[in-house]
């Protein structure tokens, strides 16, 4: 984790920036971008400690601003969902989450080109929410998923082994998803049969598939048509 330094205007901070925007070598470019990331240290610290649950005030401009980024356009913007992200980040230290926080900072860093009069602190104030809201959807929600579905798939495994005495073994189950036996349903993969079992075994919307896999509710339309039209093309 970066050391914090004295604060700096956001005059000083425009200064370093064109220093690092003129440096001519990778060595000067380092040093300068540490002491601007230096500088930011407070700012990189308020959203690791917003999402460690050590601030939890969404009146707060900034904060009220980053958690409206999750909601559609005139939603109420409530508390719960800062609950949601900090469950999401219970994995994350303080480091881990400030090293990424870092990254993204310098990344912003490496792109602004001074076009405009706006300052590079109401640049990194305006563009590093949306960069951490997009890691969130890239990033968090991504491996929360995953780690759903390879517990289903876990699921799967074991109740094969309960019933692999039984002789048919072609019912809408989880065993059925990892061996379908002898039936038509052997030509789709074991992705396929899972959507199957999701939707027509547990009886679970289009909707909420696409939100426990990650995807959109047309996508996961668009497999099962495509599963169903598979299933047509004759038998085994």
């Amino acid at each position: 984790m970066y050391k914090e330094t004295e604060r700096l205007n956001y005059k000083d901070v425009d200064k370093l920036v064109t220093k690092y925007i003129k440096a001519t070598t990778i060595e000067s470019k380092k040093q300068i971008a540490s002491e601007i990331l230096a500088a930011f240290h407070h700012y990189i610290m308020k959203y690791v400690s917003l999402l460690k649950g050590r601030t939890r005030n969404k009146n707060q401009r900034d904060t009220y601003v980053f958690l409206s980024l999750f909601y559609k356009k005139n939603e109420f913007v409530k508390l719960s969902k800062l609950n949601s992200l900090i469950y999401l980040c219970r994995e994350y230290t303080d480091c881990d989450l400030y090293n990424e926080f870092a990254v993204m900072f310098l990344e912003l860093l490496n792109k602004y080109k001074r076009v405009s009069k706006a300052s590079f602190t109401f640049y990194i104030s305006k563009y590093m929410r949306w960069k951490i809201r997009d890691w969130f959807r890239d990033k968090i929600l991504r491996e929360s998923r995953k780690s759903e579905i390879n517990k289903f798939f876990k699921d799967f495994y074991i109740l094969k082994q309960h019933n692999q005495n039984k002789e048919d073994n072609s019912n809408l189950d989880l065993g059925w998803v990892i061996d379908p036996g002898k039936t038509i349903y052997k030509k789709l993969n074991r992705y396929e049969r899972f959507l199957i079992y999701l939707h027509y075994g547990c009886s679970i919307s289009l909707e909420a598939m696409a939100k426990i896999l990650g995807t959109t509710k047309g996508m996961i339309n668009l497999k099962i048509t495509k599963i169903r039209n598979k299933l047509k093309e004759g038998d085994m």
